[in-house]
């Protein structure tokens, strides 16, 4: 009811939840253009059968019906355990987990924006993916992976979120020695799907193979009386690019779009193995001169490919030398107060820094096939990075529970190159600069002015803002800016706008949360892309709390994709976070 005005029926259910738990895990149904009316439900297999899970183990079957798309289900399980060793008393862990998820799907996918619907090459579509974590003694971990996907479109269409943000669904193995400041690793994959599953190699039609990847690290070992400190990176690999099976129309691209820059492909692929070497020794030598802290280094990189873009083995020698400097001063004032912003004396602390560096290299990156950005698409570059840090501290609290508290934060860098590489390794040319001080030579070498700053102006109130200039091009990159806001316990809203003149992109968008009672909860968003000028997405979402669970109900629109779709969840109260499947289908969303 809202005021005492019935609306709709909402479904109940009644038992007891003991240490089995309760068999239904959660249900959703709803609608949406691209998968029709739906119904998601996950059971936990233990409390189904009224039986108690073996120690450290979770299994869970989802059953869901789409009708424009097909019946679909899988199957969930998590375990863990582990001991500790009768001899050294040294631990033994473990952890992993198995997700599935499988559809007979008689439906196209569709991506919107100027994307073709894409006809499946199968109906009998899904994913199988397990993934195991050891902890060994003597500081020893493994990680084991791999992972089946049907179809070159299943993982964007049902797993976007997956898709975009995680590793590829790939065969591995990463064995780990880590132990104070030195590190061994080895790292194998495999791609055996035959096409691209992450959207970080969509534009690159394929993926890297390491077969395997062995590399050794020290980090800041200090010798010579510690007056010297010392960083060793070393790799040594069998790699080859694996090129997807999946074109870009069988993608749904239309003939002559772009999916986006390259960065492994940029100069040329090649199917033919290639091993690599790769060695980079730095040493710095730390003074104190008054108040300024003084970092002089001296840095070296050899790197050996047994194959390149001409056919041949190239040797790359770099060398570089540097020198950072920075200090740090304040000032206080113990009379600055102001109740209206909550400041009780201020203290205002100034950091500037100066980082100067210089390179040569015998081969350019254009001569190399590009496996790895930090290590082949390096520039051999003079640079200039002048930084100011500032930090407004205050007291806030009050008596008893005073604490210090950066109010206003403010950091501004200038990144300025000499010997640049040509524009087009550096496109999209009026995009932003960067200067990385720890490995200087991975550096973006665009000239430009890069600041950020957050006003905290209470407790329950903050301003955020960063901008990005293009000097090259006089231009400004990236632009945004928020306010991020608490009201009470009852009410918290966010309100922002970004800006990226690359993408012709101006995205203003507003979020609100408001608890209406104890009961209900109310949420809207709406984003808006005043570049393009069209609507992105629109949401609207009702959360009602019960008991011993809680329902969700949700009205999406993504004006991206052309999506519309109506949501509705139930959640037991008493599910640990956690338990079940973290790998749910964008349908099961709302999105």
């Amino acid at each position: 009811e809202f005021w005492g005005l019935p609306v709709f029926w909402t479904p109940y259910s009644a038992g007891a939840a003991n240490e089995q738990g309760f068999p239904l895990r959660s249900v959703d149904f709803g609608s949406s253009e691209r998968f029709g009316t739906y119904l998601r439900s996950e059971w936990g297999l233990f409390e189904l059968l009224g039986r108690s899970p073996p120690k450290g183990t979770d299994v869970s079957f989802r059953a869901d019906y789409l009708t424009l798309r097909g019946p679909a289900g899988g199957v969930n399980a998590k375990y863990s355990g582990g001991f500790i060793t009768d001899a050294d008393r040294q631990p033994w862990n473990y952890e992993g987990r198995l997700d599935t998820y499988f559809i007979a799907d008689h439906g196209t996918d569709k991506f919107g924006g100027n994307r073709l619907d894409v006809e499946p090459e199968t109906e009998q579509r899904g994913l199988a993916a397990w993934q195991h974590q050891h902890f060994l003694p003597d500081d020893w971990q493994v990680q084991l992976r791999t992972a089946w996907v049907s179809d070159p479109t299943f993982l964007e269409e049902y797993y976007p979120a997956e898709y975009r943000g995680d590793l590829p669904m790939e065969s591995s193995l990463y064995l780990k020695h880590q132990r104070d400041t030195e590190a061994l690793t080895l790292l194998g994959t495999t791609q055996p799907n035959g096409f691209v599953t992450s959207s970080e190699y969509a534009q690159e039609g394929l993926e890297v193979q390491r077969s395997p990847e062995v590399s050794y690290q020290r980090i800041g070992d200090s010798f010579g009386d510690d007056r010297f400190t010392f960083f060793s990176s070393n790799s040594a690999a069998e790699l080859k690019m694996q090129l997807s099976d999946a074109t870009p129309a069988d993608l749904g691209y239309r003939e002559g779009t772009s999916q986006g820059i390259p960065v492994q492909g940029r100069y040329g692929v090649s199917e033919e193995a290639v091993r690599r070497g790769d060695t980079r020794q730095e040493i710095d030598y730390p003074l104190q001169v008054d108040r300024f802290r003084v970092v002089p280094y001296v840095m070296g990189r050899y790197t050996y490919y047994s194959d390149s873009i001409q056919g041949a083995t190239q040797n790359r020698v770099y060398a570089g030398t540097g020198l950072r400097i920075n200090t740090a001063f304040w000032r206080v004032d113990d009379y600055a107060a102001s109740e209206l912003w909550d400041i009780h004396r201020v203290r205002h602390v100034i950091e500037p820094e100066l980082h100067l560096f210089a390179s040569g290299q015998s081969v350019d990156q254009t001569d190399l096939l590009i496996y790895d950005e930090q290590v082949d698409r390096v520039n051999d570059i003079q640079a200039v990075q002048l930084a100011l840090h500032q930090r407004w501290q205050t007291m806030r609290g009050g008596p008893g529970n005073w604490r210090s508290v950066d109010f206003l934060t403010w950091n501004t860098e200038g990144n300025f190159y000499a010997n640049k590489p040509a524009d087009a390794a550096l496109e999209p040319n009026n995009f932003r600069g960067m200067f990385f001080p720890s490995a200087p030579e991975t550096s973006v070498p665009r000239n430009s002015i890069n600041t950020d700053l957050t006003w905290r102006a209470s407790d329950s109130t903050a301003f955020l803002g960063d901008a990005q200039y293009n000097l090259d091009k006089k231009t400004l990159a990236t632009l945004s800016g928020g306010v991020a806001v608490q009201r009470g316990d009852r009410m918290n809203w966010y309100v922002g706008n970004r800006y990226i003149p690359a993408l012709d992109s101006n995205i203003l968008s507003f979020l609100v949360n408001y608890d209406l009672s104890t009961r209900y909860t109310l949420g809207f968003g709406q984003s808006y892309d005043y570049g393009a000028g069209q609507n992105v997405t629109s949401n609207v979402s009702l959360l009602r709390h019960f008991d011993v669970f809680y329902m969700v109900f949700s009205v999406r629109y993504d004006d991206s994709t052309g999506e519309r779709g109506l949501y509705v969840g139930l959640r037991p109260n008493y599910m640990a976070p956690g338990v079940g499947s973290n790998i749910i289908p964008s349908v099961a969303r709302g999105q």
